[in-house]
């Protein structure tokens, strides 16, 4: 008994994903007598191994994580964020905020798995509104000089001490300098995290020491980058990326604070300063964040 012509074009069609020839429809009447002899041996062939390979590819690039930079002002090695723009690796690459999340949950899922590289005033949970496996990548500063270039940045005119009383009252800059880094690293900038500062600290170390992130520290950025490039999404050796290091006058902006300046200064810096230290001890990372 042998397998009719419609059976093995089946077949191949099948398994092989292509069309047979006369001959090959010929030479599989007189060579297949049953149903699994010729899927046995369409499935030890050359041409499905090559097919499956190419597949198994293609499935892997589909599933590589998209990197999740979460980049905090004042907190970022200068040149960090241009050299992985650069990067072939991490290419297509889309800018973000978290009121422009909906758009990206909107994306196709083929549009989302192609993303390599999301990046942009971002929060821990970011990442969930992609479909596919995602990892992040953030630095963390010295808070008290963090706090300070953010004043230089965003000030206004306004003295340091003066910055941080109007701190007290804006909604909108509250929760950046006041423990902002432990806040973003939570996934928790809302006014209503205010005094929760000690809940916030457990989940951001829960999520900064987890298994999906890339942390580095802003002041001393050279682990996270040999790390990043272990991974193959940074170009070892580069000289473009520079150590964030605080403001020749912060020393003295620091000690011009009025007694009552300074417990602010002291209060918006002090959660952050424990996640700091622990995360500045950590020992350098090696292998690949798991998705």
């Amino acid at each position: 008994m042998t397998l009719d012509a419609d059976t093995i074009r089946l077949g191949y069609q099948l398994i092989l994903a292509r069309h047979p020839s006369d001959a090959e429809i010929e030479s599989g009447q007189k060579t297949f007598e049953t149903l699994p002899a010729m899927r046995q041996a369409f499935l030890k062939s050359r041409e499905f191994r090559r097919k499956y390979d190419r597949l198994a590819a293609e499935f892997a690039q589909a599933q590589h994580p998209t990197l999740v930079h979460l980049r905090i002002p004042a907190a970022e090695p200068e040149g960090l964020h241009d050299t992985l723009l650069a990067e072939e690796f991490l290419d297509p690459a889309l800018s973000a905020r978290p009121d422009t999340l909906e758009d990206l949950r909107q994306m196709t899922s083929a549009e989302q798995r192609a993303l390599r590289y999301l990046h942009g005033d971002l929060d821990y949970g970011a990442g969930e509104a992609l479909e596919g496996p995602h990892y992040y990548l953030t630095t963390l500063a010295e808070p008290g000089p963090r706090l300070h270039a953010l004043w230089r940045a965003w000030g206004d005119g306004a003295g340091f001490g003066a910055f941080l009383q109007a701190g007290l009252d804006d909604i909108a800059l509250r929760p950046e300098i006041d423990n902002g880094q432990i806040r973003r690293l939570a996934g928790d900038r809302s006014v209503e995290s205010i005094g929760e500062e000690a809940a916030l600290l457990r989940r951001a170390l829960h999520n900064a020491l987890g298994p999906r992130i890339f942390l580095g520290i802003a002041e001393a950025p050279q682990a996270v980058l040999a790390h990043l490039a272990e991974n193959g999404l940074f170009a070892p050796g580069l000289p473009s990326v520079a150590p964030v290091t605080p403001h020749p006058d912060y020393t003295t902006d620091l000690a011009g604070l009025s007694p009552e300046e300074r417990h602010l200064f002291d209060a918006f810096t002090a959660w952050d300063g424990y996640a700091y230290d622990i995360c500045r001890q950590l020992p350098a990372p090696t292998g690949t964040p798991a998705s």
